[in-house]
């Protein structure tokens, strides 16, 4: 009852960091209706470019965002040896987004990732339906993964050199993958 809804304006996204010392702080917002398929294509909702940022996002919503990479989020930083973009996320949904290429919900490259408590449903990409991770880092604990769809990777995609991805009490339920692999 205490969320703040913010409907992004017609083919932009919510917010875009590109500053090495930017930090955006989000808690209890409900982020819809990003759509940046044809002007931008990366990071529906959010976007942390090759500058570098880091997102805290805390006990929200990221739903209904379209991107043709990261429907939802899409931290993406400088290189695989200067992983600057930084996102962070508790207690939150990730909800019914859509890439038309990676990474339905969230998609990430370069970067370094932390997710707690969170669920991650019913999104849909071609690679990584709820996730796709590419030469990053990333660490899940207590989520759920579960209603995702994509070719390759319904609930999860994992590719890249020197990509680590650590799991614990972590949950994937229900993930459609046509091409292969949940």
């Amino acid at each position: 009852a205490d969320m703040i809804t913010i409907t992004a304006a017609s083919k932009h996204r919510h917010f875009y960091l590109n500053n090495a010392n930017a930090n955006l702080t989000l808690s209890y917002i409900k982020l819809i209706g990003g759509d940046v398929r044809e002007a931008y294509s990366y990071g529906g909702s959010i976007l942390i470019y090759t500058n570098g940022g880091e997102l805290n996002l805390y006990s929200s919503i990221v739903f209904n965002n379209k991107a043709k990479n990261g429907g939802g989020i899409y931290p993406r930083g400088a290189s695989s040896t200067n992983r600057n973009a930084i996102m962070n996320i508790y207690n939150s949904i990730i909800h019914n987004n859509e890439a038309t290429g990676n990474g339905g919900g969230i998609q990430m490259a370069y970067a370094v990732g932390t997710i707690y408590n969170t669920t991650i449903d019913y999104n849909q990409a071609s690679y990584g339906g709820g996730m796709y991770i590419w030469r990053s880092d990333a660490t899940m604990k207590n989520t759920i993964i579960s209603n995702n769809a994509g070719y390759y990777g319904g609930g999860l995609f994992i590719g890249g050199d020197s990509t680590t991805v650590t799991l614990r009490q972590s949950s994937f339920i229900n993930n459609d993958a046509t091409g292969n692999g949940d």
